[in-house]
């Protein structure tokens, strides 16, 4: 019988050792990572959504707030593993993809909602969208 063996990648940390990282074992790390932060972000902006206190932007933004400061920390230790998450450069990054996140979440909301979608049900439409960009920006450009 005959096994697979998960693909590995020999990658170079920033004091030039290697190691190895699972492909398989990345995703299914950001799947587990990004359940619990879209639990806990999807809770606060459908929240703030149901409730019409605050606008789309100040919802969005609010949720996005909370994912930036949890999600910073999940995805760079836990998912990508990343060394010096302390470095600006690295903040400075994954603020930037946040706010990005912010602008195309608020944006599908916001068109969701002109074509008489409910902006609960825009926001949900919005997760998985969102969840293959983020992944795809931190693991290429944010913690790399």
């Amino acid at each position: 019988m005959q096994t697979k063996m998960p693909l590995t990648f020999l990658h170079r940390s920033a004091n030039g050792a290697s190691k190895t990282d699972s492909r398989r074992g990345r995703k299914r790390r950001f799947g587990i990572a990004g359940a619990a932060n879209v639990i806990l972000t999807n809770a606060v902006l459908q929240a703030l959504l149901a409730s019409n206190v605050v606008n789309i932007a100040v919802a969005t933004l609010t949720s996005q707030a909370v994912n930036t400061i949890f999600g910073y920390t999940i995805y760079g230790k836990l998912v990508f593993r990343a060394h010096g998450l302390r470095q600006k450069r690295q903040v400075i990054r994954y603020t930037l993809l946040m706010a990005t996140m912010w602008i195309l979440n608020t944006g599908g909301i916001e068109l969701g909602a002109t074509a008489n979608i409910s902006k609960n049900v825009a926001a949900l439409a919005m997760v998985p969208v969102l969840a293959v960009l983020s992944y795809l920006v931190q693991k290429n450009w944010v913690f790399r």
